[in-house]
């Protein structure tokens, strides 16, 4: 992730902070979902607020903040 995106994230979040006087999360989480897509878009992802998604057990849950390519696969980041 570009220093430039993590720069912009953090004076975001400062602001908001400064100007709502809390860092709760329902606060904050804007400043982080503008910050997924801008880096998800540098990667040709698309940012979804909530991703529906069935478990393992056959769960139904919905995921906040997905990035999916276009083929509708989430981005899964392999480390080696």
């Amino acid at each position: 992730m570009s220093q430039l995106l993590i720069n912009d994230y953090l004076k975001q979040l400062d602001l908001i902070k400064k100007v709502s006087g809390s860092s709760r999360e329902t606060i904050v989480r804007e400043a982080f979902k503008d910050l997924l897509k801008a880096w998800g878009k540098q990667q040709g992802l698309v940012f979804l607020a909530e991703y529906p998604l069935k478990t393992a057990t056959r769960s139904n849950i919905a995921v906040d903040g997905a990035l999916l390519h276009e083929l509708r696969m989430p981005f899964q980041r392999c480390e080696r």
